[in-house]
Formats: structure tokens, sequence, C-alpha cells
């Protein structure tokens, strides 16, 4: 039987993770990548509908009052196949983006078998539990990578709000929807990167979490997209809360997590509300009161996942405050908690003037 495109890109990706390819093989194969990636990303070819759009506007001014009935015919069929050479021109590049991006991941995901495999070896002899301990933690240290994997990977991650753009256009093309697929495919790579603990990882999710966030809060969401948002929710950490025009368009986001239905009904998209409330003492209260205007008007099973994710946040605020491996003061953020949450639910279920709402409230304490 004859072998199909899936049958050969899962071939290749398993020797890129075997141990036949070794750092020289690896550095010739990324190597050969960049300059083609570094020109696509250079010339956008990967993204037609500008030049649609300034060849349309160009070819217009160009022929009013020259062309004639034939001329602006044979203009037409002329545009015509320029458009369609153009689209597939733009899909071999999109192609081409997913294809590096599935060896880049085949290439981490190699890199960390092996690693694990030999950290947990060396650690197997070891009866010290004190070590064994220590050893574990070690186990999330950097794990290098060659500088050619790491060009790569930074310049697909770098396509993904362009390839976003391209993939919500109008009208569908199919270079439209290879671009879903390649968005994913990179999705992938850059969700690898960040869970292999390699070097400098926290320059892989600047596009991700943003990206991945928007695909949750869509309608056509589903449930294992939130799995994947709440794998990376570490990653919400390294934004900066005393900057607080760089992440106003990601809090916008992150606070309409709290009436997604799609979070509130999945065990993973609590736990990631519960987890936006350890991000930042300041962040504390825009929460809650995105949280406490849905509490008069929602159904009860929605009242007891606020509970829960009430509860959880304020349990790991105990529980980590003694952390001083934390970025944050984690006695500010049990405080703000404690004060700005938990007792404006206690006065709100005491002295609402809405009997209903009363019980509402006091239904989540």
């Amino acid at each position: 039987p004859s072998i199909t495109v899936t049958d050969r890109r899962v071939a290749i990706c398993t020797l890129l993770k075997s141990v036949k390819f070794n750092k020289s093989r690896a550095r010739r194969l990324f190597a050969g990548m960049i300059p083609l990636l570094n020109k696509i990303l250079e010339e956008e070819s990967y993204f037609p509908a500008e030049t649609h759009q300034s060849e349309g506007e160009d070819s217009t001014d160009g022929r009013v009052g020259n062309d004639s009935d034939g001329d602006s015919g044979e203009g037409r069929n002329s545009r015509g196949k320029y458009e369609q050479m153009n689209e597939e021109s733009a899909s071999q590049s999109v192609l081409y983006l997913r294809c590096c991006a599935y060896l880049v991941e085949a290439y981490l995901q190699g890199l960390i078998e092996r690693t694990t495999h030999k950290r947990k070896s060396r650690n197997k002899y070891s009866n010290n539990m004190t070590i064994d301990s220590e050893n574990e933690i070690n186990l999330q240290t950097a794990v290098p990578i060659i500088d050619e994997a790491y060009q790569v990977a930074e310049i697909l991650h770098s396509t993904l709000f362009p390839l976003h753009q391209l993939s919500t256009a109008d009208p569908p093309s199919k270079t439209r929807k290879q671009s879903k697929q390649t968005l994913s495919s990179i999705f992938a790579m850059c969700e690898t990167y960040w869970h292999g603990h390699f070097e400098d990882r926290e320059q892989f999710v600047t596009q991700l979490i943003p990206l991945l966030l928007i695909k949750c809060l869509d309608v056509t969401a589903q449930k294992a997209d939130i799995k994947r948002l709440h794998s990376i929710r570490d990653a919400l950490n390294l934004l900066d809360f005393e900057d607080e025009e760089s992440i106003a368009s990601l809090k916008l986001h992150l606070l309409r997590t709290v009436s997604s239905p799609l979070f509130l009904q999945t065990a993973e998209g609590r736990k990631f509300i519960s987890h936006l409330f350890r991000l930042h003492p300041s962040f504390v209260n825009d929460l809650h009161q995105a949280i406490k205007v849905q509490l008069p008007c929602v159904k009860r099973s929605i009242l007891k996942a606020y509970a829960e994710i009430y509860f959880t946040a304020w349990k790991a605020s105990c529980d980590s405050r003694n952390n001083d491996s934390e970025e944050v003061d984690r006695d500010d953020i049990q405080t703000a908690i404690e004060e700005n949450v938990l007792q404006d639910i206690m006065h709100a279920g005491i002295h609402a003037a809405v009997p209903n709402t009363a019980k509402t409230v006091r239904s989540v304490l």
C-alpha cells in the first residue's frame, strides 16, 4: 500500500525524537529552515489579503478612462490569474510554517524524553529521600537547546498574531483554513517548549497566552482548549501588574473568564479562575467585582462553582504564604481575599435590600 502524507510525517517526527538524530544533524536541519522562514516573515507571503487590496486599488486607478471593454476583460483575467497564483503561494508558505512547527515540536519532545530519562536514571540508585526531593526539583531546571532550533521556534512564535488575523478574515479560503491548522501546530510547539522547561521559555508564551485565551472564550471553544490553557497557567505569573497599560487588554479577557459557562462548568476552568486570584493583590478585587455582578441572576450550579473558586483561591493563598520563592507577596493576596472578597460577601449577605439577592449571596458562603 502507498504511504500517505500522515505516515511520512509520523516517520519523520519519530526520527527527530530518536537518539540517532544528534545535535549536529539538528543544527544542519534547523539552520536550513531559517533563511526561508525569514523570507516568508519579511515578505508576509503567508498573508495575501493586503496584496489583494493594494493590487485592486492600483489597477482601478490605472484603468479609469483608458481601458476598452476588451482590455478590461483581459485585465480581469490577468488579475484573476495573479490572485490565484498569490493564493497558492500563500498556501505553500502557510504549509511550510506548519511543517517547521511539526519538526521543532518533535525535536523538543525527543529532548524532553532523553533529558527526563537521564535525570531519573541518575536518581534511581539514591536511597536518600532528601536528595531525591532535591533532584525532583532539578527536573524543573532550564533545559539547554541549540541556537538554530531556538531561532526557528522564535520565528514561528512571531507569526501567531498574523496567522490568527488570517484565520478569522473574510471571505473563507483555502489559505485561511490552512492557517487555522498551522496556528494549532504552532500552539502545540510553544506549549511543548513551555512544559519542557527549555531555556528562555517565557519568550514563547507572550503571544500564546492571549490567543489561547481568546480561543477559550469563543463560542466554538471545547473543554480541551480549557485544559490546554490551564496547563500553562503558571505563565501568567510573568505578567507585570505594575505596568497597567501593557496588560490592559489581557486583563479584560481574563475577567471575562468568570462569566464564561465553559470555564465554570469544567474543573480545569474553575481551577484556572482560582489561580487568577493569586496573580496580584490588585487583581483580586477586579475578579471579585466581575463575579459579584453575576450572582443575582445565575443558576444554583453556577453559584456552587463560584463558591468553589473562592474557597480554592483562599485556601491556596494560605498554603503558599510562607513560600519564599513566590514573586508576589502572598500575605497581601491572602489579606486581599479575606478583606475585599470574603468580608464583602458576608456584608452583602446581611445587608442586601432584596431578599432573593441576600439568599443567593449566602448560598455562596
